[in-house]
């Protein structure tokens, strides 16, 4: 890892765990991922050769980051998705600052209009780090625009368990899929399309 982007990943981690620390409103919470989260993340875009990575919940770019900065040294783009205007100005700072702009587009929207939208098979490696009472609504076309023998991480899994429940019951019923729950940050369910 680059130096300028190993200082920026911990400046934005501590930003993070202050800024949370001190506001209640959680929509003006960073809610980033944690350290070994992103190390997690970036183990599995490498060892699954992922190359075009699809985000969903920017906030201010600190999970991007830990995406964008494995396509350095080779060939590969993350696409990320958020709604919030104050955060996506930190996020597109901090891309700009881990000089990783030309790797990350961000879209500035719905997140269930742009999933919609994109062609099938398309992205083969997606992260969920979103509104998770969405996931249910948006699992058919998360599913079509993700590549087969992909995966997906959906984050929050155990701090979060009540909200992604029904979620998680549907993919583990899912024979087109195999998943797996593990205890890496705040728990990242694993889900691999067959």
């Amino acid at each position: 890892m680059k130096k300028n982007i190993e200082l920026l990943l911990n400046e934005l981690e501590s930003f993070g765990l202050n800024n949370d620390s001190n506001k209640q409103e959680g929509r003006l919470k960073m809610k980033n991922i944690t350290k070994d989260t992103g190390e997690f993340l970036s183990i599995l875009i490498k060892s699954n050769k992922a190359k075009n990575v699809l985000e969903v919940g920017t906030s201010n770019g600190y999970s991007t980051i830990w995406l964008a900065q494995n396509f350095l040294d080779s060939e590969g783009h993350v696409t990320t998705l958020e709604f919030d205007d104050n955060k996506i100005t930190m996020a597109l700072d901090n891309f700009k600052r881990a000089e990783l702009e030309s790797i990350i587009s961000l879209h500035h929207g719905d997140a269930g209009e742009f999933i919609k939208n994109q062609d099938d098979q398309i992205f083969d490696f997606i992260f969920l780090d979103s509104d998770r009472k969405q996931y249910l609504i948006w699992w058919e076309d998360l599913n079509r625009i993700l590549k087969p023998n992909s995966l997906m991480i959906v984050d929050n899994v155990n701090s979060h368990r009540q909200e992604v429940d029904k979620f998680i019951e549907i993919v583990k019923n899912s024979e087109a899929h195999n998943s797996l729950i593990v205890d890496v940050g705040k728990g990242q369910l694993m889900i691999f399309k067959k």
